[in-house]
């Protein structure tokens, strides 16, 4: 393969400069990255990559300081990007072989499903903070027909990259997509919750949290199938279990349905089988978990030990499967350390113990009486009862997660939303439990923190995190009618009002009385801002705390709380015009420094009921433009059903049904009813999606729902 001549891009500031001897094969380049610059040298494909590519060079540098070299395939529309980084250090300077396959790039960004093969150019890029003057040498460039890697070269492959090295597999044609979950493949993969702690995945593998249990067929002929040769269905059981069916139109007759239940505390997973005579069911432990590998914590998990006897399987000295009837066990040993059960019977059961027995899961509570499941279609009260029962499903103790993995810690954040829909359906007393627990970690400065996990209190400076604590206690209040946890709470109420008040913007023309800038919207992780999202959630708790200090009957507390949320309410409104002002626009900003349109951050005055803090124009500009665009964007997000609420609130009903209604159509599986947090245009997108079943999304759906469907929760007091 050739390549055309290379040519040079500098940074502001940097110089570079090619030799003369460079060439598609040789490159020869001197440069001075100054401070915190880069430079690249590119050069176009002039014919296509042969299979199993080696790139191949010899690499010299003189280097003043620490640099890193990237070696970059670039697609031919130049939006996806793999490479392959490097660290080059200035001391060495001998001549090394370097030797690329195609597993050795990693997906910068873009499009995780293009192939190198499709490529455009090949870029060499030097960067490092630090700068520096330098000297790369490259001789010998070439990119030669590999071969498949040797059984030494695979071991070591393994060892170093084992997600990488199963994907290798399949992509070379030395192992099938069948054998592996279908993420190996870069396809993306979908699951629910089981049980606590227990997903299953949409093609009937259970994960455990350190292995997973999936279900292979032999046919009478030695056929092994997998869910790769079936249709696959998905279902809720009348008791809202999910279940999983794989039917094959080729083959009838044979078809295999996974489920489970819980009894005991112990998990019991289910499977019918029907087929001919001597069709059999292969139970495979697994050391593939059901969430990608791109998600964090998923993919490939190694199973440390496996202890096997006539009737138990010991996995990680954690859990124990027992089978019923009895089977036939077969051990196999790979890379992947897995163990296999045969079964002659079609209907089975396996029993899990796990490490912590399973508390019951509550039952699926009846539907309230309620005006809004008059009018609501009968599949959103079916999502409304999984939207519950998954949020107390994935709590650990009392503590409400908005997710069974990624998300396995507490936001406040996202436990108001989860909290507010559990007590429109009547959990009273999981949010009780929740608030209590929480409520502990308030800081010695009065600030509630925004994130609790096992580690204790998350550093990361938010400040929404006050007003939805707040909010929480009169939305509990509200629904209950219970005065005896609030006032036990209410010392630390004040603590909360005392900081909120001492933390207030000074100074600045249009921060004056806001919250101080922080990093709770995502959009300002990189550099924290003066978010309207943080003052929205503040302004409801402080006219929630005046409220709450009324029947607390606290005189001395209830006057200063109102006059505090009568002189924010006038700051925040002051800055967000000035902002409008400032920046030329007709809608509500998300922040005071950018005047950044964001209508799902901005919908959250819909929710709190602060839509009459600004004009019907206002609103308008602010939320009906987000229409126009609602159905033509790469993903979604769950959030979104918030502008939904916001609509209804407004007014705007057939606007937000109409999002509603589209938005609802995003669940996968949709017979499931979950949401995963990120909703790709593209179910197979190999990207990150968050977590599922996302709780803090759910319930945005729930409430919009209510909001959309006319109805109120039940309220007990």
């Amino acid at each position: 393969m050739k390549l055309t001549k290379w040519t040079i891009y500098c940074a502001e500031t940097v110089l570079g400069q090619l030799g003369p001897k460079a060439d598609p094969e040789n490159l020869d380049l001197t440069f001075d990255l100054h401070q915190g610059k880069f430079l690249t040298v590119q050069a176009g494909i002039a014919e296509p990559l042969p299979r199993l590519f080696r790139m191949t060079f010899d690499l010299a540098t003189d280097l003043e300081k620490e640099n890193v070299l990237e070696i970059k395939m670039i697609s031919k529309n130049g939006g996806t990007v793999r490479w392959n980084q490097r660290k080059l250090d200035p001391g060495d300077t001998k001549k090394t072989r370097i030797v690329l396959r195609e597993h050795d790039f990693a997906l910068a960004w873009g499009d995780p499903k293009w192939s190198v093969y499709d490529l455009a150019a090949v870029e060499f890029a030097i960067s490092r903070r630090e700068g520096g003057v330098g000297h790369l040498h490259i001789t010998d460039l070439a990119f030669q027909e590999g071969e498949l890697l040797s059984d030494a070269e695979l071991k070591a492959f393994f060892q170093k990259a084992p997600n990488e090295y199963f994907h290798y597999l399949v992509s070379s044609g030395l192992g099938k997509i069948g054998v592996f979950p279908r993420y190996v493949a870069e396809e993306q993969n979908y699951w629910t919750l089981a049980a606590p702690g227990v997903l299953l995945s949409a093609d009937g593998a259970f994960d455990m949290d350190g292995f997973s249990l999936e279900p292979f067929i032999i046919a009478v002929n030695g056929t092994v199938m997998s869910w790769k040769d079936f249709d696959i269905k998905h279902a809720l059981l009348s008791d809202c279990r999910p279940i999983v069916m794989w039917r094959n139109a080729a083959d009838p007759e044979i078809s295999l349905s996974v489920t489970c239940d819980i009894l005991r505390g112990n998990l019991f997973l289910k499977y019918d089988l029907n087929g001919p005579d001597g069709t059999k069911l292969l139970l495979a432990v697994r050391p593939f978990m059901v969430p990608p590998p791109w998600q964090g914590g998923g993919g490939y998990k190694e199973i440390k030990r496996i202890g096997l006897d006539d009737t138990d399987v010991l996995i990680n000295d954690t859990h124990l499967l027992n089978a019923l009837p009895s089977m036939l066990f077969g051990a196999k040993k790979t890379p992947a350390s897995e163990c296999e059960f045969l079964f002659s019977g079609k209907s089975t059961l396996v029993e899990v113990s796990l490490p912590q027995p399973i508390a019951d899961v509550p039952e699926v509570r009846g539907v309230p009486d309620v005006p809004a499941f008059a009018t609501m279609p009968a599949e959103v009260k079916t999502f409304v009862k999984m939207a519950a029962t998954h949020t107390i499903m994935n709590r650990d103790g009392v503590a409400i997660q908005p997710g069974p993995r990624m998300y396995a810690r507490s936001w406040i954040r996202d436990a108001v939303g989860m909290c507010e829909m559990l007590l429109r359906l009547g959990y009273n007393k999981e949010v009780a439990d929740f608030i209590k627990w929480y409520a502990a970690f308030q800081l010695p400065s009065g600030a509630i923190p925004a994130i609790v996990d096992s580690r204790g209190v998350s550093p990361l400076v938010e400040h929404d995190s006050h007003g939805q604590f707040l909010h929480l206690l009169e939305l509990y209040h509200e629904y209950t009618g219970d005065e005896e946890l609030i006032r036990s709470l209410w010392g630390q109420v004040l603590r909360v009002i005392d900081f909120i008040d001492s933390a207030r913007e000074k100074t600045g023309e249009r921060f004056v009385g806001l919250m101080p800038a922080s990093i709770s919207h995502e959009g300002y992780m990189d550099c924290p801002m003066h978010s309207y999202w943080d003052d929205f959630w503040t302004l409801r708790g402080l006219k929630d705390c005046a409220k709450m200090a009324t029947w607390c009957e606290d005189g001395k507390h209830s006057e200063r709380m109102a006059s505090l949320s009568d002189t924010f309410t006038k700051d925040l409104t002051t800055s967000v015009r000035k902002t409008m002002a400032h920046f030329g626009i007709s809608y509500i900003p998300g922040c005071a420094e950018k005047g950044d349109n964001d209508p799902v951050a901005t919908s959250i005055i819909g929710c709190l009921s602060l839509c009459d803090l600004f004009t019907t124009e206002e609103l308008e500009h602010t939320f009906l433009p987000f229409m126009d665009h609602a159905h033509g964007t790469q993903y979604r997000l769950p959030y979104e059903f918030r502008v939904a609420t916001a609509l209804a609130k407004m007014g705007k009903r057939e606007q937000a049904e109409d999002l509603f209604q589209f938005l609802f159509t995003l669940r996968r599986p949709s017979e499931w009813h979950v949401f995963a947090e990120v909703i790709r245009s593209d179910p197979s997108w190999p990207g990150y999606i968050g977590d599922m079943p996302h709780g803090w999304g759910a319930s945005d759906c729930v409430i919009a729902a209510f909001a959309l469907y006319e109805g109120s929760a039940v309220k007990t007091k």
